[in-house]
Formats: structure tokens, C-alpha cells, sequence
């Protein structure tokens, strides 16, 4: 991303912020110091742009005047791990199951980032979604497979979680970028302007992407294309559930056109830091967002069902907690 892009796009999130702060009601008792945070989301048109737009809001009203909130939208939840590793960012979205990968030095990291600590888990629910237009004739991911279907196939780029768990279903479904192309197909990992215009015209027939309820850019295309999603095979489910994946069902209506339920994978997000963030912002990060989950929800659907009574445990968070959110879930007497 050139740097006009990323200014325009700060901007952009400073005027989400913006109003995000006129409707958000009274201001908590503020830290002492100022802070400068900035915390690794992704592109824009996606959830985590709005999570991050949404939690910036909050922050805003936690700390002193003078402190200072970027939201970082170049990569998504592989890749923001590694924006915390090198200091790009100090807070950072992910997903539960990316940040076990990253502390350990699993899967998509070759080594391990053994200061990783969480802040708040288990926010939403994810799923892994497989989105195909209706006029492509396609009714599951073996039909593709076993007809060596010429599709178009887009994902986000590289670094983004639904682009390395793309990855992953088809290689449990025994094939690959390299088998689609030659099958005469393409790939292309692109941002979610593009996606959403190939996937309207038909210039792309399918998409597979990580989403919660609510997801903006995946709302806009059920909305202007007749899309069916296709369930993951059982055994597939089993397959990634071994690799840290969750199983469970996105709910028929969903989205929109959406008539059952449809079995896949689960994915949870997660607030990561590392351990050098200061015991007093980490808690007070972890106040601002846990003390105003009805906001949040304002802000996006998937947050509705959210509650930090279970946000602390390892198993949500992806890492071991820091010692400051520790702090505060221990004086709201969740964590023991």
C-alpha cells in the first residue's frame, strides 16, 4: 500500500472515530499519562476496520488528551502478529487460533514470539466462508475438484487470516492455487473493492474469506449477486479443528439469500499485545472496551453476543494474558 493510500486511509479512520465519539455517551476516568497506541486491523471494507475504528472511539475517552490512536490497515491476522513483532504496531487484531501459531512458532510462523500476551479474547464468532455465485453451477467444494472447474477465485491477499485459511481447505480438499490454474482457472489475492466488483459482474465466481455476521464487504455482495455457501466436508472440519480451528455452523440468514445453515469452520477474534506494553495501558485498554460492549455493538453486529466474563482464559486469548488485563478481570472477579 503507497503512503497516499495509507494517509487517506488513517484519515478515513479518524473520521469514522470522529463520529463514532459524538454518539458514545460519558467519559470514563481517564489513565494518567498519555499513550500512543497503534493497533493492526485490515483493509478497509473489512469487520476489523470497524472493530478497530470502534475500539480507537473508546480509547479516545480512556486515556489523557494528547494521546494518539492509529488504526494500521495493511495486513490482517497472519500478518499482524508480525506487525507486533517489529514494531510496527502495539496492539493488534487477530484470530485465537493465529495467535497459538505465533507464540509457539506453528503453521504460518517459522519462529516463535514467545512475548506475545492477549488482552481480550473470544470477541465474535468467525466463520470460514466458501461464497459462490449461483450461475457458476457449483454445489460443493468436491464437485470443483473432481470437474477441474476453469473458476476465477479470489481471497485477500497474503497475510490476511481467510487467505492462509484458504490455503488450508484446499489442501485438505487436495488441491491448490498451482492445481486451480492449471485446470485453467486463476487465483487472485486482492483487496475487497475488487472482490466485491468481480464477484458482481462474474469476472470471479467464488470467494473464500473469513467473516463474521455483519462483514461489510461479504453484506454488500449477498446483497447485488445471487451467492450460495458451501458446507466444508466433515472430515475437513476434523482436519482443521486439529490445526486449532473451531467447528461450528453459520446459521441460515446470516446472510442474505442464506436458506440453511451451513457447517464449516470457526474462528474467534482476539486483542494481542506484547509483554513491553505497560501494565496501566494494557488495563485500561482492557477497561475501555470491556465497560462499553453495547457500544461496540452499535458499531458492528458481531459484536452483540460479546462478554469479557470469559474473554481472559489462555483458550480465548491465544497466548498468555498480561499482567495488566489480568489486573482488571481479577477486580471484576471473572478471573480467580
Amino acid at each position: 500500500m503507497n503512503r497516499f493510500n495509507a494517509t487517506l486511509l488513517r484519515w478515513l479512520s479518524l473520521a469514522v472515530i470522529a463520529v463514532l465519539l459524538s454518539v458514545s455517551g460519558g467519559r470514563p476516568a481517564p489513565a494518567a499519562e498519555k499513550v500512543q497506541l497503534r493497533m493492526a486491523t485490515m483493509f478497509l471494507g473489512s469487520s476489523w476496520y470497524v472493530y478497530g475504528a470502534s475500539i480507537s472511539a473508546l480509547l479516545h475517552k480512556q486515556f489523557p488528551k494528547g494521546s494518539s490512536f492509529d488504526i494500521l490497515p495493511f495486513s490482517g491476522a497472519v500478518g499482524n502478529m508480525k506487525l507486533l513483532e517489529q514494531g510496527e504496531a502495539n496492539l493488534a487484531l487477530g484470530f485465537t487460533v493465529m495467535a497459538t501459531w505465533a507464540h509457539k512458532g506453528e503453521h504460518a510462523y517459522k519462529k516463535p514470539m514467545p512475548n506475545l500476551r492477549g488482552l481480550i479474547g473470544k470477541m465474535d464468532q468467525y466463520f470460514l466462508a466458501v461464497a459462490v455465485r449461483k450461475d457458476a453451477g457449483i454445489d460443493s467444494i468436491d464437485q470443483i475438484v473432481k470437474e477441474k472447474k476453469p473458476l476465477s477465485w479470489v481471497t485477500v491477499p497474503v497475510g490476511g487470516g481467510g487467505e492462509f485459511s484458504s490455503r488450508r481447505l484446499m489442501a485438505h480438499y487436495g488441491f491448490s492455487y498451482d492445481a486451480l490454474k492449471g485446470w485453467g482457472g486463476k487465483v487472485q489475492n486482492t483487496g475487497f473493492g475488487a472482490i466485491r466488483s468481480q464477484m458482481k459482474d462474474g469476472r470471479a465466481q467464488i470467494l473464500s474469506h473469513t467473516v463474521p455476521a455483519g462483514h461489510p464487504s461479504m453484506t454488500e455482495i449477498t446483497t447485488t449477486t445471487d451467492i450460495k455457501f458451501l458446507p466444508l466436508r466433515d472430515d475437513v472440519i476434523a482436519a482443521l479443528q486439529k490445526e486449532g480451528y473451531g467447528r461450528t455452523v453459520m446459521p441460515a440468514g446470516t446472510f442474505r439469500g442464506q436458506d440453511k445453515d451451513v457447517p464449516t469452520a470457526g474462528l474467534h477474534t482476539t486483542l494481542v499485545t506484547l509483554a513491553s506494553l505497560p501494565d496501566d495501558v494494557a488495563y485500561g485498554v482492557v477497561k475501555a472496551v470491556c465497560e462499553n460492549t453495547k457500544k461496540l455493538a452499535r458499531g458492528h453486529a458481531s459484536f452483540k453476543t460479546f462478554s469479557c466474563e470469559k474473554a481472559w482464559t489462555e483458550a480465548a486469548l491465544g497466548a498468555p494474558i498480561h499482567p495488566g488485563a489480568a489486573r482488571y478481570y481479577k477486580e471484576k472477579g471473572y478471573m480467580k
